[in-house]
């Protein structure tokens, strides 16, 4: 009997140690089954997703049935609030028909009975057509009994005729340190829209630039434009005044 029990204890010992050991393991892979579900649960976060921006409609060509149309069109736009949007679609309309329209386009900068902004607008468009609308443009900035506005929007559209050329860099850049500043600003403007070519002409533009956005004295809208200017003429140059190139 004592042997019995004697016996039989370790190997009920050796039993229960190993049932410790399988209930221990089985609960281990159960929390490591848990854990691993737990990694692949599907995020229930919706994804955020790019919208792109719904396409513009094209204008149609048929739109107006003439450039006096289309400009009473515009004009409607910039006294009504309710036909704003027509002012965008005119110009694009314009530009659709190209050089055909110059003659009318030019005849309107130049009529003194058509309204400030429609000659203004006609500017813009004949500036898109490319170099024929230099001529046009430089008149408009030396008539001086032409609205201040009208002539300072000719200046800036000058830098906006593709290609440019050293003829309308040399102007822009004369004009950017007259004694008129709207007519500075604009031709900084101008000179911007033109970019490193000016550099390439006239060397001495980031100095001069760079006097006027350290100027004490000069007003603060014509200084910030100096800075943009200066950074499309010249990408890298610093604004310390030293001429050293940004990082």
């Amino acid at each position: 009997m004592y042997f019995r029990l004697s016996c039989s204890l370790p190997y009920k010992i050796a039993a229960v140690g190993l049932c410790g050991i399988l209930i221990g393991g089985m609960l281990l892979l159960a929390g490591c089954e848990e854990a691993s579900s737990a990694k692949k649960a599907p995020s229930t976060k919706k994804a955020t997703s790019f919208t792109p921006p719904p396409k513009r409609k094209p204008v149609d060509p048929n739109a107006y049935a003439s450039v006096d149309e289309a400009l009473a069109a515009a004009q409607a736009g910039l006294t009504d609030a309710s036909k704003a949007k027509d002012v965008g679609v005119v110009q694009e309309w314009l530009l659709l028909k190209g050089s055909s329209i110059q003659p009318q386009l030019i005849a309107t900068v130049k009529d003194a009975q058509a309204q400030k902004e429609i000659r203004v607008l006609c500017c813009r468009v004949l500036a898109q057509l490319g170099p024929v609308a230099i001529p046009t443009l430089k008149e408009t900035v030396e008539a001086k009994s032409y609205p201040d506005a009208l002539r300072q929007n000719a200046v800036d559209c000058l830098g906006m005729v593709k290609p440019t050329n050293k003829d309308v860099i040399d102007y822009l850049f004369a004009l950017g340190w007259g004694q008129d500043e709207k007519v500075r600003l604009a031709a900084m403007r101008g000179m911007a829209k033109i970019g490193p070519p000016v550099k390439d002409a006239h060397p001495e533009v980031v100095d001069k630039l760079k006097e006027v956005l350290n100027s004490q004295t000069e007003d603060e809208i014509l200084r910030n434009q100096a800075k943009t200017t200066l950074k499309s003429v010249e990408p890298r140059v610093g604004f310390s005044g030293m001429g050293k190139a940004d990082k």
